[in-house]
């Protein structure tokens, strides 16, 4: 295997890890929403939510409509990481092709960022 698609399936596996350990709190914040727009502006503590869940429905149930997620998370972890080195590489190449100083070029590039972001740009 090449080292992207090393890269690219160690992203994946991330992106698996990633859904799965946060999928509950994303049913929680989920049931938090139903709940405050059906009672009042007053946010349900998440104590008692994940209680009722486990009581009512099953520890499973803290991981409902997790799969389309999951390949979402998958997908983009994949793809992140699989194209992280080569961008990188290709960056590199044309800095060293073009010449330029790369001391320079990461002063005007910070400088460039912090400008972009102080402007709201």
């Amino acid at each position: 295997m090449s080292k992207s698609s090393d890269d690219a399936l160690a992203g994946a596996f991330s992106g698996f890890i990633s859904r799965l350990t946060t999928a509950p709190f994303d049913v929680i914040k989920i049931r938090q929403q139903l709940a405050t727009h059906r009672e009042s502006s007053v946010i349900a503590p998440i104590t008692p939510i994940f209680r009722q869940i486990i009581r009512e429905e099953g520890v499973l149930a803290l991981w409902k409509g997790n799969i389309s997620a999951t390949y979402l998370w998958v997908g983009y972890s994949a793809i992140q990481f699989g194209m992280y080195g080569p961008l990188k590489e290709a960056v590199e190449d044309e800095i060293t092709l073009r010449g330029y100083d790369k001391n320079e070029l990461v002063r005007h590039s910070c400088l460039v960022f912090g400008v972009g972001s102080i402007s709201g740009k």
